[in-house]
């Protein structure tokens, strides 16, 4: 026994998803991290004084860090993952950096007597390259993901994966380089003799 009738499919209510009244917070965190890298950059230059070397860091903390972590916080409000993600992300990057420099750095460097200055100096370069090669892996991850999304955001990361892999190289060659000086030194002082 079979029964047929006919049947008609009533689409389900859909509800619009309420605007979160919040404005794209994008701009801000981009400008965050452009800012704050033009800092560090004005530093690594040289461009500000000796006495003002560090005048990057509470902007790194502040504008670099803070700012960027409240994008995050907006971006997932208006249910972007990828903004969220990548702003949280250097947010956490740049608020990390700057502790590094306040609690390892500047008192290794104030400690370090003329004799340990460059095991110091060659500690602190390896580590940072570690530091750098670890958020270069994960721009290198979300770029290849957004590659599904759209071309600028994929340039963006592109452009942001070299520097930080350049950095990385850099610090890690800076740290070879230091390691080898005193057997370089004490080569030449062998041969003089």
């Amino acid at each position: 026994m079979s029964v047929s009738e006919e049947r008609t499919v009533q689409p389900a209510p859909t509800t619009a998803i309420p605007p979160s009244g919040i404005a794209d917070p994008a701009p801000l965190g981009l400008a965050a991290f452009a800012l704050t890298t033009f800092l560090l950059s004005a530093r690594n230059a040289g461009w500000m004084g000796h006495t003002t070397g560090d005048a990057w860091l509470p902007f790194a903390l502040a504008y670099g860090g803070l700012v960027q972590l409240l994008a995050a916080m907006w971006e997932f409000r208006n249910r972007n993952v990828v903004g969220a993600t990548g702003f949280g992300t250097f947010g956490a990057f740049w608020i990390g950096l700057g502790f590094y420099i306040l609690l390892v750095v500047n008192p290794a460097i104030a400690a370090a007597k003329p004799l340990t200055l460059l095991a110091t100096v060659t500690t602190i370069n390896h580590d940072l390259a570690w530091i750098l090669l670890g958020f270069g892996i994960f721009t290198l991850y979300a770029t290849i993901l957004i590659t599904q999304t759209n071309m600028a955001l994929f340039i963006t990361f592109l452009l942001l994966f070299i520097p930080l892999i350049s950095c990385a190289s850099a610090s890690s060659t800076q740290a070879r380089h230091s390691l080898s000086l005193p057997q370089q030194r004490s080569r030449s002082a062998a041969t003089s003799a």
